[in-house]
């Protein structure tokens, strides 16, 4: 039996940071590293060159973040973008977050590391590519069927799961999308997951949502950092500890202060 303020959950964040293509959710978490969190990235997006950018004039920021890219390689064929074959996104991300290669398993982190899956989006389409690979239907250019949908569904949320369980901090980007279990449009927006009902199961893997959107109108519009909408479905472990906003440069950092205190050197 472990105290109270002992348990994985209370010392470590699995959060969910959802947002629209371009809103800086991957540049958002530079202001963690500069908090003095190790940062590991595993890039399905290939997008992480924005964090280099804005760490390159702090070395020491820098050296806490580490980054490994994944993702299915593609090329023309017979008019039409396919993807390479081997495959290297999901095998290679799923051997990462087994064994990240020179730190280790993710399983032995601490609550000073946080993993990152920038995206979830990405990754569900890695999947997919992998799911029909086994079945001879990505070299043939066959649609998925039920099965297969089913087979790549339950994969993703098995990653969930496995991250859910780590001892470390969490951080799982995805973009959004707005769709019921029918497949029609809904008014409230999900993270993009594969299938018509996994986008609105994600969330049960994590204790915070935060979602990122442009607040305000005319040259007062900015990025925002957002715990409390309802309409994008966010959430916190620490109401009333936390505010309901937060900037998009230094945000992160001022929300996980305010769970956990500052970073201990």
């Amino acid at each position: 039996m472990a105290a109270l303020d002992q348990t994985v959950s209370a010392r470590t964040a699995k959060m969910l940071l959802i947002g629209d293509s371009g809103m800086g959710k991957t540049g958002s978490l530079v202001s963690l590293a500069l908090a003095g969190y190790n940062l590991r990235v595993l890039d399905m997006d290939k997008g992480t060159e924005i964090l280099y950018h804005l760490l390159r004039d702090n070395p020491a920021a820098m050296a806490r973040v580490d980054v490994e890219q994944h993702g299915d390689e593609y090329e023309e064929k017979a008019g039409a973008l396919r993807p390479k074959i081997p495959l290297k996104g999901f095998s290679g991300a799923a051997k990462t977050l087994t064994n990240w290669p020179g730190l280790g398993k993710p399983a032995s982190w601490g609550d000073k590391d946080i993993l990152v899956v920038d995206s979830l989006t990405m990754l569900g389409r890695d999947i997919m590519n992998h799911v029909l690979s086994l079945v001879g239907k990505l070299q043939t250019g066959q649609p998925p069927s039920q099965p297969d949908w089913g087979s790549a569904i339950t994969l993703q949320e098995n990653v969930l799961a496995g991250l859910f369980s780590l001892p470390c901090h969490v951080i799982v980007t995805a973009h959004v999308v707005n769709i019921t279990p029918e497949g029609s449009v809904a008014a409230k927006g999900f993270p993009s997951a594969l299938g018509n009902k996994l986008p609105q199961k994600v969330g049960s893997y994590f204790n915070s949502t935060l979602a990122i959107k442009e607040v305000g109108a005319g040259p007062a519009k900015k990025r925002t950092i957002l715990t409390k909408d309802a309409g994008m479905g966010c959430k916190t472990p620490a109401p009333g500890r936390v505010k309901d906003t937060y900037s998009l440069e230094t945000g992160l950092a001022e929300y996980f202060e305010a769970l956990f205190g500052k970073v201990k050197s």
